[in-house]
């Protein structure tokens, strides 16, 4: 099933994407104030973008989630290992719900029935594997059929 010599695309944290996340949950909290919503209602509102706030960057900086994906390898056509943060090497498929381009990368997977996604932009990976895991994904016979490029 696995190969110990199969290489893996070791995720690391991505400076840009908790920039974003910090820009959208911020910009999120400015507008509060502007609404014309009673407190209790904001302050309802603001907590869920807190804890919106926690939960991103749990999984996608932190790479802390139960479903955070720290590295991923290439098995055949649609099939993916994925390491998990408990250091469990998982089967699983790439979904056709996929997207990528030169810019970034949302993959979807599947795995015990279960959909798990990662967020790759190119400072997640050395420039050079974020380009290789985008040819790889781009000229597999499946991914052709399935994965959604947004740009050609």
């Amino acid at each position: 099933m696995f190969t110990t010599s199969q290489t893996f695309f070791h995720i690391k944290p991505s400076y840009r994407l908790m920039l974003y996340i910090f820009l959208l949950h911020g910009g999120a909290i400015l507008c509060l104030p502007q609404l014309s919503l009673a407190w209790p209602i904001k302050l309802f509102l603001g907590a869920i973008i807190l804890f919106s706030f926690f939960l991103a960057l749990k999984k996608h900086i932190f790479l802390k989630n139960n479903y955070s994906i720290v590295a991923l390898s290439h098995i055949q056509q649609n099939k993916w290992c994925l390491q998990l943060p408990q250091q469990t090497i998982e089967q699983a498929n790439l979904l056709t719900s996929s997207t990528i381009n030169k810019y970034f990368m949302i993959l979807n997977f599947e795995h015990h029935h279960k959909q798990c996604s990662i967020t790759l932009l190119p400072d997640s990976l050395e420039p050079s594997r974020f380009h290789q895991l985008f040819f790889l994904i781009k000229t597999s016979q499946l991914a052709k059929h399935s994965v959604k490029p947004l740009l050609k």
